[in-house]
């Protein structure tokens, strides 16, 4: 069963791929980008002062 899932998932395009994970992380995915978002915006005060 291992070796047919990651046989099949070897054939998959980049965007068949991300269809795949996208609904798994849809739900979280304001949190990832408001995080990033934080981090980022840190990132630039640190390089300023």
């Amino acid at each position: 069963m291992r070796a047919m899932v990651i046989s099949k998932m070897k054939l998959m395009t980049t965007q068949e791929y991300e269809d795949l994970l996208r609904p798994a992380f849809k739900q979280d995915e304001w949190k990832l980008i408001l995080i990033g978002g934080i981090i980022g915006e840190l990132q630039v005060l640190l390089l300023l002062h």
